[in-house]
């Protein structure tokens, strides 16, 4: 399955990591929430000491995004704030919208 995450504001916001969300293994006997979810996890931080608001394009259709902490634990709070969104075009493509502190590092969750 291809996947494209790319950000199409160049604001200065690296995306570090983009992995396989570890709620979807198997871990010491314990079977995943949804065997059939497929959950991708993307860390990204802002690199120039400014404040950014960079949006990720995303090459297929989500079920859902969420902000979550460095141990992937979703985080309502922040999921909930004015700085995070997320919408569609007509295409299929996701469109994430964060808004970073200078130098702050953020993680969300996205479900396909």
């Amino acid at each position: 399955m291809p996947i494209s995450i790319v950000d199409t504001t160049r604001a200065g916001v690296v995306i570090d990591t983009i992995k396989r969300a570890e709620e979807d293994f198997e871990y010491y006997g314990q079977k995943p929430k949804d065997p059939k979810s497929f959950s991708i996890i993307v860390r990204l931080y802002e690199s120039l000491g400014v404040h950014a608001k960079p949006t990720n394009k995303i090459g297929l259709p989500v079920k859902s995004t969420a902000i979550t902490n460095l141990l992937e634990d979703v985080d309502e709070d922040k999921s909930t704030d004015l700085g995070f969104g997320t919408y569609s075009d007509e295409e299929d493509t996701t469109y994430v919208q964060l808004e970073l502190k200078p130098f702050e590092i953020k993680t969300f969750k996205i479900t396909l």
